[in-house]
């Protein structure tokens, strides 16, 4: 859930700078499983999630205002 708000916000954040829905797009997406070793073998404490998103700035010297914002 923390994952799906982070993106939203980082989103609304691009969008509100005038880039584009189309310009903005999942890279690349991750779940994988944490394990904490106790005594009697791996227990599952949770999922860490990885979301990579691909932003296309077409006006370059607004880039350094992108990542600022986002």
């Amino acid at each position: 859930r923390q994952n799906a708000t982070r993106t939203q916000s980082v989103t609304k954040a691009l969008l509100s700078l005038g880039i584009s829905p189309d310009d903005i797009q999942t890279d690349n997406f991750r779940v994988s499983p944490v394990y904490g070793d106790q005594k009697t073998g791996r227990i599952l404490r949770g999922y860490t999630v990885e979301n990579s998103i691909l932003v296309t700035v077409r006006v370059l010297p607004e880039t350094g205002r992108v990542i600022d914002q986002a």
